[in-house]
């Protein structure tokens, strides 16, 4: 299966994630992470998961983000799996709000299918680290999607 991990990242947090999910899907053919700015790298004749993850800012995703999605033509994301993730503080969503759920709606849009709904790791602070146990809970989260679900 070829994936591909896409990120914004402010603080490292959201990095560290993608690494994180690509070393757990490490056996497929091809896993490729790319911060948002190299996203214009993806093959997309070959795409089966696309994985985007970004901090939540100002209680949605970043522009850079959302600049990119917006940038892909509709139904751009039809045939492939799509999965969103989020860092943000561990509060109520209505409260700290959610960028994977943003994320996740802009997949769907595109046409992407999405087998999981958009999953937040939380900081324990606006510029981390990571809660304890989150890198973990990645790992296994990982496994849940149709890359991990295939091995």
């Amino acid at each position: 299966m070829n994936v591909v991990i896409i990120y914004d990242s402010q603080y490292g947090n959201t990095q560290e994630l993608a690494h994180t999910i690509a070393h757990s899907l490490s056996h497929y053919e091809t896993v490729h992470v790319l911060p948002v700015r190299r996203a214009a790298e993806i093959d997309w004749d070959r795409l089966q998961l696309l994985i985007v993850g970004g901090p939540t800012h100002e209680h949605g995703m970043t522009d850079s983000i959302r600049d990119w999605l917006d940038s892909l033509p509709p139904q751009r994301l039809v045939g492939i799996h799509a999965v969103a993730y989020d860092t943000r503080y561990h509060l109520p969503r209505f409260i700290s709000g959610s960028a994977a759920t943003e994320i996740a709606k802009r997949l769907k849009k595109l046409g992407a299918e999405m087998p999981l709904p958009p999953e937040s790791f939380y900081v324990t602070e606006e510029a981390g680290p990571l809660a304890d146990g989150e890198l973990e809970r990645a790992e296994r989260w990982a496994l849940l999607t149709p890359a991990g679900v295939e091995a």
